[in-house]
């Protein structure tokens, strides 16, 4: 009978603590979640706050051009010096130019620059560290061996053929098999035009690769991730733009403002 007793005393036991964990791993996951959600939207007001102010920067910046751009218009052509790309400082006639322009448009340009680099720097940091996507390289892999000759060639060929083509080409590869068998399911028939529009579908919106553009496409990391590519673009002015698969910051001036 006491035997009976303890039995049961220990799955009371066991199942009110079995109670107690469960409540406890409840309450840990809602506060991990809130924390979670916390830093979120902690970085999303950090880089709202960050972007309001290089909008305003650029402003600033775009204000001060129009100024110089109106004081070079309206001066005589001799007050230009051509060789050193400045102005030169005349009086005449009461007439004079402000001779603390360029420190106040270089001190904002500076200040922009400075901004646009700590928030890119920042994104770059946070996007380095989101999951990473192992199937893509099988699709880019598939991609890279469509050139555009065997594209032509495949185009030409009747839908069952194409497939058959594709699976000649894969047959070795139990990753590639199924990104087709996963083309298939979706869509039914084969189409290679269809086919290579989803590869790079898949990879635009899968990628890991960080496209960071800026004007001169040197990087400004001391060491580079591998996945962060830096790109040459001369249509920026100054600052940065990045692409992350769908998602695109913007830290620049664009049009070559200052050459």
């Amino acid at each position: 009978m006491d035997f009976v007793i303890i039995v049961v005393a220990l799955i009371v036991l066991v199942g009110f603590l079995g109670t107690i964990i469960i409540k406890l791993s409840q309450q840990v996951g809602k506060q991990i979640d809130k924390d979670v959600n916390e830093l979120i939207n902690t970085y999303d007001s950090l880089l709202d706050t960050k972007s309001k102010r290089i909008e305003e920067l650029a402003e600033e910046i775009k204000s001060l051009q129009e100024q110089r751009d109106e004081l070079i218009a309206t001066m005589p052509e001799d007050d230009y010096d051509y060789e050193s790309g400045g102005v030169t400082m005349v009086v005449q006639g009461g007439h004079f130019i402000d001779d603390t322009f360029y420190d106040k448009y270089n001190l904002i340009r500076n200040e922009f620059h400075d901004l646009a680099l700590e928030a890119t720097i920042e994104v770059i940091r946070v996007l380095s560290k989101k999951r990473r996507d192992i199937n893509v390289h099988e699709y880019k892999e598939l991609l890279s061996i469509f050139d555009y000759n065997l594209q032509y060639k495949m185009d030409t060929l009747e839908p069952s053929d194409q497939l058959e083509v594709m699976k000649q080409i894969i047959n070795n590869s139990i990753g590639k098999k199924r990104v087709v068998e996963r083309y298939l399911k979706e869509y039914g028939v084969f189409s290679f035009e269809g086919f290579i529009d989803y590869l790079r579908s898949y990879i635009f919106f899968h990628d890991n690769v960080i496209h960071v553009y800026c004007r001169d496409g040197i990087s400004i990391l001391e060491d580079t991730p591998r996945n962060v590519e830096f790109n040459k673009d001369t249509t920026i002015g100054e600052g940065f733009v990045i692409r992350y698969r769908d998602q695109y910051y913007d830290f620049s001036l664009k049009g070559g403002l200052y050459e």
